[in-house]
């Protein structure tokens, strides 16, 4: 039953969040200047304060149905946001690594090329 509530309240919030709804209360609002209608004032008053006195209660249920659910995708979006970040963050850790091990290969590879130029300096001098 609660379901079934919850359904209904988060429906109508959602149809009497909509202008057409504004305009049909709008029409409603002015039938009672026209003068064939005026003799029923007291019943289209009383036919709005009905429905004034339980749309009001369910709008506001509504309201809090939709408020919740917002919620729950605010939730949602935070951890799996910060499941992200967390990825991310062990992600560049590795390409932090991945980079000083790079850099320590190209110092070993810098070593390397002036040894050789040492050696090949060596044999040139040698051959003379």
């Amino acid at each position: 039953m609660n379901k079934i509530n919850r359904i209904i309240a988060k429906k109508a919030t959602l149809i009497f969040g909509t202008v057409w709804v504004c305009y049909l209360f709008m029409i409603y609002g002015l039938i009672a200047l026209v003068p064939a209608v005026a003799r029923y004032q007291v019943q289209l008053l009383y036919w709005s304060n009905w429905v004034q006195l339980w749309s009001l209660p369910l709008i506001i249920v509504g309201q809090n149905i939709l408020g919740e659910e917002s919620e729950k995708r605010s939730i949602e979006t935070h951890t799996t946001v910060m499941q992200e970040l967390a990825y991310a963050t062990e992600d560049r850790q590795a390409l932090t690594l991945v980079v000083q091990d790079m850099s320590h290969l190209m110092n070993d590879i810098d070593v390397l090329i002036n040894e050789m130029n040492v050696i090949m300096q060596i044999e040139k001098e040698e051959h003379k």
